[in-house]
């Protein structure tokens, strides 16, 4: 991941991820073995399971500049906040803002470096800008359809 754009990543694995790209068989069947393993393992550090446990100590290892996932740290900061109380016996949970603050650093530090070593790409700029469009679950999964029609049954008794 030469960028560390783990948002990126996982929006990729999430759209790869998606049931009506997944349950396409004969295309992922054509797919080379060396990029399906890829897309395994990515999948594996971005894995929700066991609180993030791939992801988590990686993000805690990795120098910026990167880019986090930052539904995780909004996640967090949610739980934080929402499950404890902000004061204890009328004074401030000093546990909790540490907390807070520890999830804010993160992000913090994060935001401290910038790339320098990324030209812009105009083309692509231009493609995001004017010809993406977004489907809807229904739309996706009537599209993959017809890409690759469900089995029928065979000769019902």
């Amino acid at each position: 991941m030469k960028h560390k754009n783990y948002n990126g990543l996982l929006e990729i694995v999430g759209g790869l991820n998606n049931p009506s790209v997944k349950r396409l068989n004969q295309t992922w069947k054509t797919m080379n073995k060396k990029y399906t393993d890829i897309l395994g393992k990515l999948s594996m550090i971005v894995s929700p399971e066991q609180n993030w446990k791939n992801y988590r100590p990686l993000m805690q290892n990795e120098a910026p500049p990167l880019v986090p996932y930052i539904g995780l740290f909004l996640a967090d900061l949610t739980f934080i906040n929402d499950g404890n109380p902000t004061k204890l016996e009328g004074i401030i949970n000093w546990k909790k803002m540490k907390k807070l603050s520890a999830i804010l650093l993160q992000i913090q530090r994060a935001q401290q470096s910038q790339y320098s070593n990324i030209q812009p790409d105009p083309d692509a700029q231009a493609f995001l800008r004017q010809e993406l469009f977004i489907l809807d679950d229904k739309e996706l999964f009537k599209r993959s359809r017809v890409l690759e029609p469900p089995e029928v049954a065979q000769n019902k008794k």
